[in-house]
């Protein structure tokens, strides 16, 4: 080999590695970083988990393994998991879970049937058990949401209310064709078993917060004699147009619980449970299918 040879030759293998060094010039195990922010998290070491996985995103943005780690150490860093779900959906299917308000009269003697029932009764939706925290959590759920949406197949982000649930009740989307997307992602089951739950929840969250804190109306919500809810709004037309894409956020979520059901092992009476609960808060609000 001629010094002009060797030269070239030093100088691509020397150009070749920068995308993938970090300062020290030392090679970046991408599955190392996120094994090591896994262990950070488990340790309650949200700060260096948030900052390994950050460094990761900004070397190789679209990392699904990187993304999907990031997003499930958002929602755990506000201590939000499967079970705050599982507890809003139990609060809206049977009114468990959740505290008693104090009896609004805003819409009492109003034109609302549920406002003349007497066997309605006020309830405060947003009155679960560590509701505030979730509240609190706003701005983590939307990062979350952010990192997510990349890599979701777009079956898994879109939700027409009138189409996508069938006449017998059922999800009608083609679950396997979606699982295998995200396996071409080169996601590992676990991994998109994870991302999926961490999806379900953050959409399940940021929903239920729109419908019950951010929409404009001035909303009364009733607990019915069947179990079931009502709503009073001062503009309910208003209300079912505010809250449409709140509620196929619902359904997108839904369909991620649903995915994971039947392709990676997770709960189906959740599912049932997050179905039903979707059920009833899309009767309260009105029927989008009507016409």
């Amino acid at each position: 080999m001629t010094f002009r040879t060797a030269f070239a030759t030093l100088a691509v293998v020397a150009l070749l590695p920068l995308a993938g060094c970090d300062e020290s010039g030392l090679a970046i195990d991408e599955a190392s970083v996120i094994g090591d922010a896994q262990v950070a998290r488990q340790n309650g070491d949200f700060a260096t988990a948030v900052e390994l996985l950050q460094g990761a995103l900004d070397r190789n943005p679209t990392s699904a393994p990187v993304r999907t780690e990031f997003a499930a150490t958002l929602l755990a860093r506000q201590d939000l998991n499967l079970l705050d779900l599982d507890r809003i959906a139990q609060f809206v299917v049977d009114g468990t879970g959740g505290l008693p308000a104090a009896p609004a009269t805003g819409n009492r003697g109003g034109t609302c049937g549920f406002a003349t029932d007497p066997t309605a009764t006020p309830f405060d939706p947003t009155a679960i058990d560590g509701f505030p925290d979730i509240e609190a959590s706003r701005s983590a759920i939307d990062s979350v949401l952010a990192l997510i949406e990349p890599v979701l197949p777009a079956s898994l982000r879109s939700f027409d209310v009138c189409v996508t649930i069938g006449p017998d009740g059922q999800l009608v989307y083609d679950a396997a064709a979606a699982a295998a997307q995200l396996r071409a992602t080169g996601l590992t089951d676990a991994q998109i078993s994870q991302l999926l739950a961490t999806n379900s929840l953050a959409r399940f969250l940021d929903a239920y917060l729109f419908v019950t804190l951010d929409v404009p109306q001035q909303t009364t919500w009733y607990r019915l004699a069947d179990g079931g809810i009502g709503v009073c709004a001062t503009d309910e037309d208003a209300l079912l147009t505010q809250t449409e894409a709140a509620v196929e956020t619902l359904g997108t979520a839904m369909l991620s619980l649903d995915t994971r059901a039947r392709s990676f092992g997770g709960a189906t009476d959740l599912v049932d449970l997050a179905t039903d609960a979707f059920d009833d808060i899309r009767e309260a609000l009105g029927d989008y299918c009507a016409g």
